[in-house]
């Protein structure tokens, strides 16, 4: 961790509109991520890869196709170091 600052994504807003979905990484130590979206059947719906260059950054993961409204799930992932949060599809 940088500082005091914990290590968390966080997508915001939430809920999500138009299908942009903006995850603020704080606190992550740089390098090359996946990004998936889980729906709330466990089903990969989409993903994407992330080189982050650490501390902290916001990216936008556009879907290739629509997410229906309900919950979902994204996790990022470094080899052994994961981090989720859940959102809403509006």
């Amino acid at each position: 961790t940088i500082g005091n600052s914990k290590a968390e994504i966080k997508v915001s807003p939430n809920p999500v509109k138009n299908q942009r979905i903006y995850l603020k990484m704080t606190g992550i130590e740089g390098g090359k991520y996946n990004a998936v979206v889980i729906n709330k059947q466990g089903q990969i719906v989409a993903s994407t890869t992330v080189n982050h260059p650490g501390g902290s950054s916001s990216i936008i993961i556009a879907p290739d196709r629509r997410l229906s409204t309900g919950v979902y799930s994204i996790k990022l992932v470094n080899g052994n170091k994961s981090y989720y949060d859940s959102f809403v599809i509006e």
